[in-house]
This record gives C-alpha cells, sequence and structure tokens, in this order.
C-alpha cells in the first residue's frame, strides 16, 4: 500500500467512488434550510426569530452552552454595556432603548433588567441569561459541536463539524469577532495577550508596565494594575476616541476612564503614540527588560536604523497585547473578502446591505460582525443595536428562501395626517431606530393609492429594494458636524452651544442631538434625470428629494404640536400637493371623509395572514395586510389645514421639483 498507484480510465473512478463510499460510511447528514454557527447572543436571537416564524434551522454551538465567550470575556468580568432597570415608563419597547443587554421576545421574564440592577452588570449574570433564554424558548442548538469547514457544493453549503455533517441553503456564520488582533511586530511574541494574561493585580506588583493598546480592553487592564504597577505606559497608533464624543460605543466608555486621571495628575503614569503597523517597531529584551523601538524621528540608540520610541529609554517588565478582536475566517473553505477600509484594518468581512458576503453567495453573518456595515457610526457591534440587524435578516432570509413577503401594514389613506402620525408613533417609542440610529430605518411606499409602512431596514438596503418606486424613510441621527473635528478643533459635546441658538420648530435641521429625520425619494417622476436614476441610491450625487428634521427633543417627547407635529404635516403637505408622482394618492385621499379619530394606541391586527406584523413586537401574532386605521390624536389635526397646505405648497414647489 506504500508504492505509488497509477491507475487511468474507469478503474481510477471506480477507486475514487469506492474511497467515497468509504469515507461517507457511519458519517450522518443533516439537512435544514438554514444553519447558524454559534450560540452567542446573535446565535440565539436569529434561533428566536427563525422558530416564531416556523423556519427550518439549526444552531451549531463548540461549547457546552450558550455565551461562551462571556465565560472568558470581559477579562475583569464587568460588562461595559447599561442595564436600566427604572426608565419611567411601562412601554417594554421604549425600555429597551436602555437595555443594552436583552435580547427580543414578548416575555418579559427574560430582561437582563429582571436579573440585576448593577448599571454595568457582571458578566456571570450575563451567562445565565443567555442559558435561560436558550432554555427557556427550546431553541434547536446543538452543544459540543465544533464546525471544522464550511463549503459550498453547488446551491448548498456543506458544513463539517467533528461529528456529523450538515447541508443546508443559507449558512449564517454568528461566531463574532473572536480572533485577537496580533500586529506584526518583530518580537511580539514577548507580549502577553488579553486574552490570557494574569488577571491577578499581585502578579504586578511593583512592575514597569507596557499595554499595547488604548481601547476598553487596554484600559481595562490598565485600570486592574493602577493601584499595584510602579509604571504604566499605553502605545497604540492613534489617540483615545472617547464614546460620549463620536456616539460610537465601542469606543472608550466613561467605565473605563479613571486611568486617565493618573496620567493628566502626574501619577507616573503615561501614553504614547506609535504605529504599530510601521515595518521598522520591534519589541526586544534587554537586560533590563523589554524595549520598544521604532520611529525614526525619535531619539537614537546603538543601531542607526532603529529609534527609541520613548526619550526616556524606558524599559518594561511586562508587556501586555490588548488591540481588540477581528473576525476569523478559518472555518470558512473558501477566500472571504476582508474590509480594509480605513479603520477597518481587516476587522470584518465584506457585506453586502444584506449581510451577505461579498465574495460567498447565500453565507451571511450576524451579531457583531454585522458592525462592519455601518463602519463605527453606530451599534452593530453591540448587543443593543445587532438585535434589530438579526431581527431584520430573518426577515430578509425568510423572503428569499421561502418567499414569504417582508412584514409591512397598510395604511388607511395618504394624507398629512395619517402619514405624521405613523412616523411620529415610530418615532417616540421605536428602540431599533433609537438604538441603530444613522443605519436603520423605517420606509413608507405606496401600492397604487395606499400608503405602506415598512419597519426597521438598513438604509442603503431600502434604497436598493425600493430604487423604482417612491418612498420616504424615517431614521434617527446626531447632527453629521455634532462632535467631529472642525479645522482641526474637536467640538465639545458637553459645551454650551451643544444645543443651536438657531435651533426652533422651522429649523430642526440645527438638530445636534439624536432626532428623527424623514426623507423622500422619488424615482418615477420624469424631472429625475436619467443619469440620476442610472445611480445606486446612495451615490452622493443620487441624492432624496426632500427632507425634514423633527427637531431634537430633550425628552425625546416628539408630540408636541408647535415643535414637532405641525411642521412635520406641512412638509408631508408640501409634497402630496407638489410632487407629480404622489398627487393619485393625495387626490385619492381626499375624497374620502376624514374620520373623526381619537387618541389610541398603535393598532392590533388580527392573525389571518403573515404578509404583514404588528409593530407591537416580534413575538406578536400575524396581522393582515389590509389598510390599517392610525389614530391620530386631535392635536394632531391643523384647524386651517388646507390653506396651510397651499402656502407651504407654493414654498415647497421651488425647492423641490427637479
Amino acid at each position: 500500500l506504500g508504492e505509488k498507484l497509477t491507475m487511468r480510465g474507469p478503474c481510477a473512478a471506480l477507486m475514487v467512488l469506492a474511497l467515497g463510499l468509504c469515507l461517507s460510511e457511519g458519517t450522518e447528514m443533516q439537512k435544514h434550510t438554514y444553519v447558524i454557527v454559534g450560540a452567542g447572543p446573535a446565535g440565539l436571537q436569529l434561533a428566536r426569530e427563525m422558530q416564531i416564524a416556523n423556519m427550518d434551522y439549526v444552531v451549531l454551538e463548540k461549547g457546552d452552552a450558550p455565551g461562551m465567550f462571556f465565560k472568558t470575556f470581559p477579562r475583569h468580568r464587568t460588562l461595559i454595556s447599561i442595564n436600566k432597570p427604572y426608565v419611567g415608563s411601562e412601554d417594554p419597547e421604549f425600555a429597551l432603548r436602555h437595555d443594552w443587554n436583552s435580547l427580543l421576545s414578548n416575555d418579559t421574564s427574560l430582561l437582563m433588567t429582571k436579573y440585576t440592577e448593577e448599571y454595568y452588570p457582571h458578566a456571570d449574570v450575563y451567562v445565565q441569561y443567555l442559558a435561560d433564554y436558550a432554555s427557556k424558548f427550546q431553541l434547536n442548538i446543538e452543544y459540543n459541536v465544533e464546525v471544522t469547514k464550511i463549503q459550498k457544493k453547488g446551491k448548498s453549503f456543506i458544513v463539517s463539524t467533528n461529528g456529523k455533517t450538515y447541508s443546508c441553503r443559507a449558512a449564517v456564520v454568528a461566531t463574532g469577532l473572536s480572533k485577537p488582533f496580533i500586529p506584526k511586530v518583530k518580537g511580539m511574541e514577548l507580549a502577553q495577550g488579553y486574552e490570557d494574561c494574569s488577571v491577578n493585580p499581585a502578579d504586578y506588583k511593583d512592575k514597569k508596565v507596557m499595554i499595547l493598546g488604548k481601547g476598553n480592553s487596554a484600559l481595562e487592564v490598565a485600570n486592574n494594575l493602577t493601584g499595584v504597577a510602579h509604571m504604566i505606559h499605553l502605545v497604540s497608533s492613534n489617540p483615545i476616541r472617547f464614546a460620549y464624543q463620536t456616539h460610537f460605543p465601542g469606543d472608550v466608555r466613561s467605565i473605563n476612564l479613571p486611568f486617565l486621571d493618573t496620567y493628566q495628575l502626574k501619577s507616573q503614569n503615561s501614553m504614547l503614540e506609535a504605529d504599530l503597523d510601521a515595518d521598522d517597531l520591534q519589541l526586544r529584551k534587554t537586560a533590563n527588560g523589554i524595549q520598544l523601538l521604532g520611529h525614526d524621528d525619535l531619539e537614537d540608540i546603538d543601531e542607526p536604523k532603529t529609534k527609541i520610541l520613548n526619550p526616556s529609554r524606558a524599559t518594561f517588565d511586562v508587556v501586555i497585547r490588548a488591540l481588540g478582536f477581528r473576525f476569523d475566517t478559518s472555518i470558512i473553505a473558501h477566500r472571504v473578502t476582508m474590509d480594509k477600509a480605513k479603520g477597518k484594518r481587516g476587522k470584518y468581512p465584506k457585506m453586502r446591505h444584506d449581510f451577505s458576503s461579498e465574495s460567498l453567495s447565500d453565507l451571511y453573518f450576524a451579531g457583531a460582525i454585522m458592525g462592519g456595515r455601518d463602519g463605527k457610526k453606530s451599534s452593530g457591534s453591540f448587543i443593543h443595536g445587532f438585535r434589530y440587524n438579526v431581527r431584520f435578516l430573518a426577515k430578509f432570509l425568510r423572503e428569499k428562501y421561502e418567499k414569504v413577503p417582508f412584514p409591512r401594514r397598510k395604511l388607511v389613506r395618504a394624507t398629512p395626517e395619517v402619514l405624521g402620525a405613523a412616523i411620529l408613533q415610530r418615532a417616540q417609542r421605536s428602540s431599533g431606530l433609537y438604538q441603530m440610529f444613522d443605519f436603520l430605518c423605517d420606509v413608507i411606499t405606496f401600492e397604487g393609492d395606499t400608503p405602506v409602512y415598512y419597519e426597521e431596514m438598513p438604509i442603503h438596503y431600502a434604497q436598493e429594494r425600493f430604487a423604482k418606486t417612491d418612498f420616504f424613510t424615517l431614521s434617527m441621527e446626531f447632527h453629521e458636524e455634532f462632535g467631529k473635528e472642525n479645522g482641526g478643533l474637536r467640538r465639545d459635546v458637553h459645551g454650551a452651544d451643544r444645543v443651536s441658538s438657531r435651533l426652533g420648530p422651522a429649523a430642526g435641521e440645527e438638530s445636534n442631538f439624536v432626532h428623527p429625520v424623514v426623507r423622500y425619494y422619488s424615482n418615477t417622476n420624469p424631472f429625475v434625470e436619467d443619469w440620476m436614476k442610472a445611480l445606486p441610491m446612495h451615490h452622493p450625487k443620487r441624492t432624496f428629494i426632500a427632507q425634514h428634521h423633527i427637531m431634537e427633543d430633550q425628552l425625546f417627547d416628539f408630540s408636541v404640536y408647535e415643535r414637532h407635529v405641525e411642521p412635520l404635516q406641512r412638509y408631508f403637505a408640501g409634497l402630496l400637493w407638489t410632487r407629480k408622482e404622489l398627487r393619485p394618492a393625495a387626490l385619492s385621499a381626499a375624497m374620502v371623509d376624514f374620520p373623526d379619530l381619537k387618541m389610541g394606541s398603535a393598532p392590533t391586527c388580527a392573525a389571518t395572514d403573515t404578509a404583514c406584523t404588528s409593530a407591537a413586537g416580534n413575538d406578536s401574532a400575524p396581522v393582515p395586510p389590509e389598510a390599517v386605521e392610525i389614530p391620530v390624536p386631535q392635536h394632531f389635526i391643523t384647524k386651517d389645514f388646507e390653506s396651510d397646505a397651499a402656502m407651504y405648497g407654493a414654498k415647497m414647489a421651488k425647492g423641490s421639483e427637479m
């Protein structure tokens, strides 16, 4: 058998077939429409969404319980995701705006706020929460199953594991960002990793410690050692980015700021900048400890081409690498293109607007990996953000692979009052739009003359999906310049001018803090030039026709008539009266006597059709797609509406028609 066999023709084919039969003997093939890899928060959330919709799925988890990542991380066991049980409202949807850990369900016992009242919970509590979530819903999870390879065969995936083999139509990788980032610095083996360094402060007593990194994990380590280490230096390629300044929850959070006092108040600790991607950077072991060398614009040492990083020529007893994590592609048999755009450094795979891989069809990503789509401009890398992205993904997959229409509800008619009420109800209470600001949006489009409402789609996905129609979007946004650098100076988000002096009902665009924004896109109007129609909807030269910023409110109450309701109605009135493509819907609505609607809660619908779901929650019974009355509070109705509409319509006609 050790001799080389050379066979050709039918004999070779028979031998290959025989070998294949031998290899497959005893191997069980399990078939599902969807295979989800990983039973972390994203895997559990997607499993629950699929369970509700009776979708054929299985979750494969290499550990013996869900949420294995949180059994180890964060290393010092305090989460930086907030947990606020008291929000002054009984509305569970509103409460999720301030609960960053819970997964979506209608079971009020499965809220992280019921497990602990700690504002920053202990990670062990979260591990128990995830286990209870999986157990309570009896999700289809197979534990101790380690996925070794995901390979595309024709229109299906073959998922190989340490036991059974699975086949599926679509594979969803929900393994998170699990691979530590290790820069290609010579001598990096001298550094300990955040993932396995000691967390016992006594091990660092009276030692000089260098920490590579200035993010939350690096500061988590630094704060743990501040009381015992002789000296701590933080080194990274860029200055610290503060979450309160950037609005990105992955930037440095206030819970990790104590170390910065010790630097600015001169207590032997320091921070340095060094390009950790530089070719000449290196860690070197010396008789006195470890030095970080590099950069030829700093002080010379013995070697002519290598410069010492810090003029003090400090050596360190310990170097700890705490530079975060990135996506691990090792289980995917095919080449997965990574996003190496500025600031991403290959951390995420390249994804389309529906969270599918750009390089491999029918492969999707869920969880923290989804943060690669919002580019650190929203919360997609964190549970309180990606739980909504995952809910969208479940609806998208069901529509694509099972031909079940994406949930929507039809509004009764296209009037400023009805459209305004639908928008303001969502702006007032939606947690998905609030948490995924600048990324998710609601959409109002038209089926004939009837307005149709879709909830929570990625903005760019909505622009592509409705590219041949006319539609409105609702999103929550910060002012694009708020907290950004201007002329090299970063605006103080805590300064007295954080609220613009020009802000008012007619100048909602001056809002700095998060607020609702409504935009109108037209693709059927003849005034839109053909060359514009050929561009992608998110292309900067192919933009919206008109937008309206609903002015910010300190209490997030957008129901004040003079400040929020009337300006939004005027916006809709101007478009309905002046845009040719919207006039049929407006005229159709005008033919119906407007009912004497009273204030009320969002409507619920009977469980007769799966084409539409209620806004009440993701576990709600399916509802019919026929027209739904949106309760319009009496103070939403303009007394002299026709004259207002005509006046505003004339004003809009000058700037809106193209």
